[in-house]
């Protein structure tokens, strides 16, 4: 961009960025955001290298409400790789907000409040939501309703829930809500190491061959 005025232009072009990953320190996060060149970007990863605080999680996730309403962006990566991410004060309607508008949202090592849980997961049940894709491994999600995840579930088309920590009730509540007759849209299941000793074998069978991915490694399945 500083090279010259036409190398200015094409710089400052936000389909040239298009595919730029936005990650780092917050204020970086921040200000890529809120730029103009990076109006259209389809990916951003927090997390994974840099420690964010919770203020700075706040911060970030401001610019990505306004960001998301463009709908360009499709990812959003938060992995607490060097320790967990503390998510606890974004506000839950504003994370809601946020991934109700996204393709896929992917969460490995983060911390949330059960307020956030079951506001996301309210908006994901009752409302036309765009997110496809739901990576949660070891997820903690015993604060949510069971009829109002299974619901959730019934929207997005890929599930991923390794390690999962479900209630029997929520296990049901998923298996059924994959089985009834009700629009069903997901297709891709993974519950590797989930507890499904719960499940009658003709509703797990049911359900299994309807999927076209089913990933249920150390379930504690019965032989039957």
């Amino acid at each position: 961009a500083l090279v010259c005025r036409e190398w200015r232009q094409v710089a400052e072009n936000p389909d040239f960025w298009g595919e730029f990953v936005v990650s780092g320190e917050a204020k970086k996060v921040v200000g890529l955001l809120n730029s103009f060149r990076c109006s259209r970007v389809k990916r951003v990863e927090l997390g994974n290298r840099e420690h964010l605080d919770k203020k700075e999680l706040v911060d970030i996730f401001n610019a990505l409400g306004y960001h998301s309403k463009s709908n360009h962006l499709e990812t959003l990566l938060m992995s607490g790789t060097r320790d967990s991410l503390d998510l606890s004060a974004v506000h839950p309607f504003k994370l809601a907000e946020v991934v109700e508008n996204l393709d896929a949202l992917i969460i490995e090592n983060c911390q949330f409040t059960e307020d956030q849980l079951n506001t996301l997961f309210l908006h994901l049940a009752e409302l036309p939501t765009r997110l496809g894709r739901l990576s949660f491994p070891g997820a903690d999600l015993k604060s949510v309703p069971a009829d109002l995840l299974a619901r959730a579930v019934a929207g997005l088309q890929s599930l991923v829930l390794p390690r999962a920590d479900l209630t029997q009730e929520q296990v049901l509540a998923i298996f059924n809500t994959l089985e009834g007759p009700d629009f069903v849209r997901c297709q891709w299941v993974d519950l590797k190491n989930t507890d499904l000793s719960v499940l009658e074998p003709s509703l797990m069978a049911k359900v299994v061959t309807r999927l076209k991915v089913a990933e249920l490694y150390q379930c504690s399945l019965t032989r039957w």
